[in-house]
Parts: structure tokens; sequence; C-alpha cells
């Protein structure tokens, strides 16, 4: 069956140098798909308005044998993924001024391009084991409630940029890997792997051009961070301590998950006793833990979350 106009997905992604980009994870992720997709640049931001260039200093070059200077800018490339699914990829340093205006100019970049979702990638240093998998924390921008995030304290640009795209009714949501603080490497390239994986299943690709060459390069980092940390006994000791603690929490999460997953099964049975479902086919009252009473689509919707349905559609 042929894909219809209304099924395409464009979807805009970014990462911002600096305070966002702890082990250049997110700039490299970007970066790397700009490479491997064959991205074309289509626009920048790049108006003096928004940089200060004593701190982020312009690049001289050479280019054809004369010197260039290089202006700090956030530019913008399009890449064709699939019939079904565009990316724009955008990545440049964080501004340094007047990032609602900054935010103002990105939004209304996806207001031209009828772009359905924005992902921002971006990375923190944590004091999480390498040797585990790096986690990725998911924000969605477009939810303005509180919930469970109560954080206060300073925000990068992604934060800005997910309200000012909520203001205008925007899709959003960041992706933030957790990179190890205790290692000198520039890059992360575990990290990068984590949030390319990570932003395939947000837009719905199993795998991404240039995922492999991280996947290599994230090989090659774990060999030396191996051989890092055992020519230093001491940073030895202390990872670990990091991964017996981080152990105990991860059981920790897993049984509270089971008990909200417990809890939840328990509600909806009671809900089920209470209910008369006539839409398909139950007339009598029956056993509330009969499943034949119960429409196909309430049992598949919760067997999917204990893992347990196997039917097909």
């Amino acid at each position: 069956m042929e894909k219809t106009n209304a099924e395409h997905r464009t979807v805009l992604v970014t990462a911002f140098e600096g305070w966002n980009d702890a082990g250049s994870a997110s700039s490299l992720a970007v970066r790397t798909l700009i490479e491997h997709t064959e991205a074309l640049p289509f626009t920048e931001v790049d108006d003096d308005f928004f940089y200060d260039y004593r701190d982020t200093r312009p690049q001289q070059c050479t280019a054809l044998g004369f010197k260039r200077i290089v202006w700090p800018s956030f530019m913008f490339y399009r890449a064709t993924i699939s019939p079904e699914l565009t990316l724009l990829l955008a990545v440049g340093p964080e501004p340094n001024l007047h990032w609602r205006d900054f935010c103002t100019t990105i939004v209304g970049i996806c207001e031209d391009e009828k772009v359905d979702l924005i992902v921002n990638l971006a990375s923190l240093y944590e004091s999480n084991p390498y040797t585990r998998n790096i986690p990725i924390g998911r924000v969605d921008g477009s939810d303005l409630s509180i919930n469970e995030n109560t954080y206060t304290g300073p925000v990068g640009i992604t934060t800005i940029l997910n309200l000012s795209a909520a203001q205008q009714g925007q899709k959003s949501l960041t992706l933030w890997a957790d990179v190890p603080e205790y290692l000198p490497f520039d890059q992360c390239p575990p990290a990068t792997l984590a949030l390319m994986r990570s932003l395939c299943a947000e837009v719905g690709v199993e795998s991404m051009k240039g995922m492999a060459s991280v996947e290599l390069a994230t090989q090659m980092w774990m060999k030396q961070a191996n051989s890092y940390v055992e020519q230093n006994p001491a940073l030895a000791q202390s990872l670990s301590e990091i991964e017996h603690n981080w152990d105990v929490q991860q059981s920790h999460q897993q049984k509270v998950a089971a008990s909200e997953l417990v809890d939840e099964a328990e509600r909806f049975l009671r809900s089920y006793d209470r209910c008369d479902w006539d839409a398909e086919g139950r007339t009598e009252h029956t056993h509330p833990l009969d499943p034949e009473s119960l429409p196909s689509s309430q049992i598949k919707k919760h067997l999917k979350k204990f893992g347990g349905d196997d039917t097909n559609e």
C-alpha cells in the first residue's frame, strides 16, 4: 500500500555544543548523521545578536589557499531517511545571548518546514558506571505540568526551546545521556550510540546510517577505558563502589516498577468488575477473572504490559 503525504513525518533533531554536550555525545550524534546521510544545508542562525565572540570565538582556517574566518552559527541540514521520514539536523554552539529570541527563531523555522516533532539530544556528566549501559533520560517538552520532575536549578537551551515550542503548540522532547565524569576522554561514543538508538526508537526506525561507525568507536573506547582504570587502582576501587551502588539502585527501581504494574493490574480488574461490557458481546455478569468476558482490545492492552501478548491482529 502506498504511503500518503499525511503519513510523512518531518523531525528536527538538535544538538547544542557547550553545557548540554558532555563528552561531545550529542553533537557527535548529529554530525555523524549529517555525514553519513549526505544531508544538505538549507539555513543557519548566525546573527551577532546571539553570540558573544569573547566566549564563543570565531575560528580561522585555510580554504583553497586563502585564510577564512568561520563564525559561530547554528546550522540546519536536511536528510531524507525514507519516503516516510525526513530529518532536519541542526548543530552548533549554544547561544550566549537572547535565548528567547533564538528559540523563537528555531520554532519559526519549524513552522516553515512543517516539523512534526523536535528531538533535542543532550548529555551531562554523571557518576554512572561506564561498564553498564548508558542511561537515557527522556523529557517531554510538551508537558508543562510538574508530574514527577521537580528539578529546580540551572537549565540549558533545550529547556527554553521546549517551552517556546510548547507555547506554539509544537511537540518536542529532549533525550539526555549520562556521561561518566571520572574518565579523561574528550568524547564518549557509548553515550553517542545510546542517544542514536533512542532517537531511532522515537522516530520509528530500527537504525540509521553512521551507527556502525559509532559502534566501532564504542568498542575502541571501552578498551581504552578498561586500560585506564587498570592503571589507576584508586579509580578501580571507586568504580567498584559505583557499580555496586548502581546495581542496588537498578534492582530497587525494578522492584518498584513491578509493584506499580501489579497495582495497575489490580485497579483494572476492579474497574472491570464494575463495568458492563456490551460492545463486544458481554450481556450477562460473569466472574471478574474470566478472560472470555473481556473485550479482546482490553486483554491485549494489559497483556502487553506483562510481555505476554503473542496474539496476532
